[in-house]
């Protein structure tokens, strides 16, 4: 009887020892598992859309659609409208001299401009065509209309895919109203940073540097018909 009590006492002790290894090594592994875990390289997260990759790659741009591609400093910027050469960074008089008026009710040439702020005013010419110029107030104190730079041209329509449209023909460095999607890649190469609010409309911005990424061209094209919708130009100094 004793032997017996014996064999089942050491037969208990070899089971809990067991146990107790057995619980170790689990424990062993996890802890292994969650260091291999921990060691794993999340990859960088690219763009998932789904349109742009039939223009350009894709996996240049990260997960806000940026990428580092630039225009550079020395690229040259060439802007006609209605087939009139345009300068940028212009002013209210050279503006005005070439035949545009302020068509927007709302201002005119008194009209304050606060310290840092741009507005987007509507220019009409005599024959009734249309363009929207931004005025940028650099200085640290209000200025009239008249005396800020005007910084930026835009084209919010294109007339020869729009009847009735109050804009004029355009060209920007090659892009008119005649552009493909394919003609703005070729002669742009990819943006900077692509953006889309609107179902088969996107925006493709192009800045000039990393370090100042304000838009400098902007394309609106429309996917569905393979045309250019609007385009901007902006030249700070």
């Amino acid at each position: 009887m004793k032997k017996l009590l014996l064999c089942l006492s050491l037969a208990c002790l070899m089971l809990i020892s067991g146990c107790s290894k057995m619980e170790e090594t689990t424990s062993d592994t996890v802890s292994v598992e969650d260091v291999a875990e921990k060691k794993i390289e999340i990859p960088t997260i690219k763009s998932d859309d789904q349109v742009m990759p039939l223009y350009f790659d894709i996996s240049l741009y990260d997960e806000e659609d940026y990428a580092q591609i630039y225009l550079g400093k020395g690229f040259k910027f060439d802007f006609s409208y209605g087939g009139n050469q345009m300068k940028l960074p212009s002013s209210f008089d050279e503006i005005s001299g070439e035949g545009w008026s302020v068509y927007d009710s709302q201002y005119n040439e008194n009209s304050l401009i606060k310290a840092g702020e741009t507005i987007e005013i509507q220019f009409a010419n005599k024959f009734g065509k249309q363009l929207a110029l931004t005025f940028f107030n650099k200085e640290s104190s209000s200025l009239k209309l008249s005396e800020c730079a005007v910084v930026k041209y835009s084209v919010k329509e294109n007339n020869s895919i729009k009847k009735g449209c109050v804009y004029d023909q355009f060209s920007i460095n090659g892009i008119s109203n005649f552009s493909a999607i394919t003609d703005v890649i070729y002669t742009l190469g990819a943006p900077s940073h692509f953006e889309t609010f609107y179902e088969n409309e996107y925006r493709l911005h192009y800045f000039v540097s990393k370090a100042d990424r304000r838009d400098r061209i902007t394309v609106i094209i429309d996917v569905q018909n393979d045309c250019v919708n609007g385009v901007e130009i902006a030249k700070y100094n």
